[in-house]
């Protein structure tokens, strides 16, 4: 199982919506979109992250190297932060 399928798996397991292989009207794929909210790539290119942010998206990207299960753990740990963060200032403003 590879980094990305592995953080995928963590990220459904806390009941978080992830959308696998998404098109975009800007003529780009999005290798995982979180809550709608973050945009997951696992070897962007910078352009591509440019527009993903430019769609609103924030970004993240895999990291590279060997991740042992406790490093994909924080990943998600922090992407469920940054989520988190996201929606708390979404009920602030309503």
């Amino acid at each position: 199982m590879s980094k990305f399928e592995k953080i995928v798996l963590e990220l459904k397991k806390r009941k978080y919506e992830v959308k696998l292989r998404v098109s975009t009207k800007l003529g780009f794929s999005i290798d995982g979109i979180i809550e709608n909210t973050i945009a997951l790539f696992e070897n962007p290119r910078l352009i591509t992250l440019e527009k993903a942010k430019r769609l609103g998206y924030d970004v993240m990207i895999v990291p590279e190297g060997k991740l042992r299960d406790e490093d994909i753990m924080n990943f998600c740990d922090e992407m469920g932060k940054e989520l988190d963060g996201k929606q708390l200032v979404e009920m602030v403003s309503r």
